[in-house]
């Protein structure tokens, strides 16, 4: 369905932003 596929994009965006952050943090700090 729709739903299922707009939900699956919220999260795979959501998985993408964490991993930016987490980039960030480590560049940030070394």
């Amino acid at each position: 369905s729709s739903a299922s596929r707009w939900q699956s994009s919220i999260n795979l965006r959501m998985e993408v932003d964490t991993d930016l952050k987490q980039a960030q943090l480590e560049m940030s700090s070394a």
